[in-house]
């Protein structure tokens, strides 16, 4: 066993009890050149089948009747110190032939961040983290035990907060339900006394609270809890288990994690002793049957111990219900070894009822190093306002661990710079575990010294969002909280830092002992009520009574911080073409309520021809929605679509608008370029608004006319009055019209609505004896060029006509035009007409193919235009 306890960072019970600083840190100048000298190998793989337990002890628990009881009859209890030892070890060294996943810096790639630089202080605009769209007190100080350790779950309808003393249920929106003592919590277990270090999840698959604690410390009654809701209801009864610590040792340090099979705690197991000096250290990894536990079964308890020297192996929070999904550790392994910091993986697997640890699967390496602690001056290494008492924060154990969506993340406290630290940072990252090039890590760090961050904990929810929430420190503030969050599509590593509450004054609070204690956890969880929210508890400074050694009060607080998973679009649903309109954008979360910190920066875009506004920023007094009014326009007719993209997130939201034509301005006529003489022949006038929309809406009356040499037939009425609605005209009317002489010459047709100010002349029409030609264009592709391609087919009413009367031009769309060629489909009057052409780039081109029949004599033939399109795509490019 390679470790060697150092120095007893906490000790429940009298002052008389606390051991010396001094004596310990030189027994750890002559215990380090042993440990070097004897224990330096370490295998790579330390798999163990582990050994079975029984339980000691089991209850039932009402929270509800306990609580009224504690009302009847009120506890007294006296202050004391929470134990938990600091961890002080010599350099672990990593294998070389171990994997190793090699992390990089930074969940986005950004090179002009360095390593070491402080993601909340970024060289340039990051955005703010999200405010808290809820931010309410958890517990005040219960004076009953420091540090609070505080604790958080969430579920679709509770609080559960953990406290040093104190078991709280609250509901969501900060209400008090109910409260009860911790020792009297495990009470019904038997022999309990300072229930600590409690650690409490939800459990969204099975709609259980799972906590732990250890209890007895420092003696040899030591014992490791564990209880588990009976129903989603935390107020109502909790099945209660307990293990006795192994025999010499005392429990210590409880870390709870759980996947579909177990429930896992870890603990630090400390030889009972009087003094520190050379004290061996071991880990031991407590595996439940997660489904025994929650039916109330008393099965047997899977113990696996780990004597490598490392401590506080953090199972992970699995947010994946697949049985075959392990169940992951990681733990600190080395903060600085050859300018690398490293953790150790590992992993439980085999069956639900007999499971197996891995305790070295690989190991997880940083680029920047760190130091493991900052040291303790005048009570901690953390300043504050006011005072010259100083805040501890503790070493650089593993503090949080959370499995999702196939990676694992965490979150710690470290100490820089790494030669000789100046304050404490927060290190998170998020890897695969089964990938050893696919992670990264970040500093939340402010690399001028001034601000010091501690005791973090992350979670994440099912979009790869995440939040990291800690303390905060400065000589010129008071022990604060705050958070930063890290959005799955933002484009920086991490937003920047947010408070969620300044302290209120200075903190000092040592009950005897030479540390002024703070941490050592907190919580920050997912929403049980939609896996996407997230909540984290947070402890600060409170207003301090008076002054002295123990006028100190924390507190704790709730932040919750909602994501909004996308953007509600409302428009109206039917608009005029070119008349501005007003829509609302409002950011709603996954339950489509509003988020109203939202301040993210939105991007319009819309189908059609159309104008919306320029980006823009929400502001904290739109409450997350903002109307922009006659801000949209849309022009093309028909089914459209607006769309609101936030530029960072890229969470989206659209609405469908119909936009009807606006009223018409233009008229455009199509008519033949021949009319066979006395034949009836059409001529379609269409009404357009400004934006070449077909004026559907158009009532007004038109004068036919004819300018020309040939007697023209015209339809009845004249003027005529167009109808909109079904079965109307609807801003198109087909005329039928007659040429009686003039074969040869031309004519035009006018539409006049001298009411509204409206006219069109036709293009002319040759007055012919021949039988008129209709034509239809074709859509083709085109790979290769100058490759002959049929590109309209043309019928000739002449059923006599072979062909020899016919010639094409087409207008090939790129501004050149070429003959077609002819071609008789059998012994019909169909005519294709082909061309071959070499466009000089890939483009889609319109194409027009005009066949005029000259009649036997130039001059008295009909003709007729087809258009088509050609996609050219050359063989050799990519589509």
């Amino acid at each position: 066993m390679c470790q060697c306890l150092t120095s007893l960072h906490a000790r429940q019970g009298a002052p008389k009890n606390s051991w010396c600083r001094e004596k310990i840190n030189k027994t750890y100048l002559l215990t380090i050149i042993f440990l070097l000298g004897s224990c330096i190998a370490v295998a790579q793989a330390q798999t163990s089948t582990g050994t079975t337990m029984t339980f000691s002890a089991h209850a039932v628990v009402n929270v509800g009747e306990l609580a009224q009881q504690e009302k009847l009859h009120p506890a007294v209890s006296r202050p004391q110190i929470v134990a938990v030892p600091q961890m002080r070890h010599p350099a672990l060294p990593v294998p070389a032939e171990a994997a190793t996943i090699q992390l990089r810096s930074g969940r986005r790639t950004l090179p002009e961040v360095s390593s070491t630089q402080s993601s909340s202080l970024l060289p340039f605009s990051a955005p703010i983290s999200p405010a808290p769209s809820q931010s309410f007190a958890a517990v005040s100080d219960n004076h009953l035990r420091i540090p609070p350790s505080a604790q958080g779950a969430v579920s679709p309808n509770y609080l559960v907060v953990t406290v040093n003393g104190t078991f709280v249920v609250q509901n969501r929106t900060g209400g008090l339900l109910q409260t009860v003592l911790m020792d009297n919590f495990w009470a019904p277990v038997g022999g309990v006394t300072g229930a600590v270090n409690a650690r409490v999840a939800y459990d969204p698959y099975n709609s259980r609270f799972i906590i732990t604690a250890e209890a007895n410390g420092n003696t040899s009654s030591s014992a490791l809890l564990i209880g588990v809701s009976t129903s989603s209801n935390p107020t109502s009864t909790w099945n209660l288990f307990k293990v006795n610590s192994d025999p010499g040792y005392w429990a210590n340090f409880a870390s709870l994690g759980f996947n579909a099979n177990w429930i896992a705690v870890s603990m630090n197991m400390y030889p009972l002793s009087s003094g520190c000096g050379g004290c061996v250290f071991q880990e031991n990894v407590y595996v439940f049957n997660k489904a025994q536990l929650y039916s109330n079964v008393l099965g047997t308890v899977n113990k696996f111990t780990d004597i490598s020297g490392a401590g506080t192996y953090v199972p992970a929070v699995t947010f994946d219900n697949n049985p075959s999904t392990p169940l992951y550790l990681l733990e600190k392994w080395n903060e600085n070894s050859n300018g690398f910091g490293y953790l150790r993986m590992g992993s439980i697997t085999g069956s639900v009822s007999v499971p197996n640890v891995n305790f070295q699967v690989s190991f997880v390496a940083f680029g920047n190093p760190w130091a493991f602690t900052g040291g303790i001056t005048n009570g901690g290494f953390a300043p504050q306002a006011s005072i010259t008492t100083k805040i501890d924060t503790d070493d650089d154990r593993m503090q949080s661990l959370t499995y999702r969506n196939g990676a694992l993340w965490g979150a710690q406290t470290t100490f820089l710079p790494a030669s000789a630290p100046t304050h404490s940072s927060v290190l998170w990252y998020g890897f695969d575990p089964t990938n050893v090039s696919n992670g990264f890590y970040d500093f939340i760090d402010d690399p001028t010294g001034n601000e010091f961050r501690a005791y973090p904990s992350i979670a994440v929810n099912k979009f790869d969002d995440v939040l990291i929430g800690y303390s905060t420190f400065s000589a010129t503030g008071y022990a604060s909280a705050a958070y930063s969050f890290s959005g799955h599509s933002d484009l920086v590593p991490v937003e920047g830092e947010r408070q969620l509450i300044a302290g209120r004054g200075p903190y000092s609070k040592f009950y005897g002992t030479t540390t002024n204690f703070w941490g050592f956890d907190t919580g920050t969880v997912v929403d049980g009520a939609n896996d996407t929210d997230l909540w984290t508890i947070q402890e600060f400074a409170d207003f301090n009574s008076g002054s002295g050694p123990d006028s100190g009060n924390w507190a704790t607080w709730w932040g919750k911080i909602s994501i909004p998973t996308h953007l509600f679009v409302s428009a109206p649903a039917n608009a005029t073409a070119g008349t501005p309109f007003s829509v609302t954008v409002t950011a709603q979360d996954t339950s489509n309520n509003t988020v109203a910190p939202y301040t993210g920066t939105v991007h319009f875009t819309a189908t059609g021809s159309s104008s919306v506004p320029p980006d823009y920023t929400f502001i904290p007094g739109d409450n997350g929605v903002h109307t922009f009014v006659n801000g949209f326009t849309l022009n093309k007719a028909g089914s459209q679509t607006l769309s609101a993209t936030d530029v960072s997130t890229l969470i989206t939201g659209s609405a469908p608008v119909m936009v009807t034509a606006g009223a018409a301005k233009s008229f455009t006529w199509s008519v033949p370029l021949t009319a066979t003489l006395n034949t009836a022949f059409s001529g379609t006038l269409t009404a357009f608004d400004n934006f070449n929309n077909i004026a559907t809406t158009y009532t007004g009356s038109v004068q036919l006319s004819i300018t020309g040499t040939p007697a023209v037939t015209l339809p009845m009425p004249n003027p005529y009055t167009f109808t909109s609605g079904a079965s109307s005209d609807n801003g198109i009317h087909t005329f039928a019209f007659t040429a009686t002489s003039g074969t040869g010459s031309t004519f035009t047709i006018t539409g006049n609505d001298a009411v509204n100010s409206i006219n069109a002349t036709s293009a002319s029409i040759r007055v012919t004896t021949d039988a008129p030609i209709t034509g239809a264009g074709h859509r083709i592709r085109m790979f290769r060029s100058n490759v002959p391609v049929v590109l309209a087919t043309f019928t000739d009413s002449d059923a006599s006509e072979t062909g020899a009367n016919l010639s094409a031009t087409i207008n090939w769309g790129d501004a050149s035009t070429s003959p077609g060629v002819v071609v008789r489909v059998g012994s019909t009057n169909k005519f294709n007409v082909m061309g071959a052409h070499n466009y000089a780039k890939k483009s889609l081109y319109t194409v027009t193919v005009t066949l005029s029949d000259n009649n036997g004599g130039p001059g008295n033939g009909s003709a007729a235009l087809a258009t088509g399109t050609a996609a050219f795509l050359p063989i050799n490019s990519s589509h």
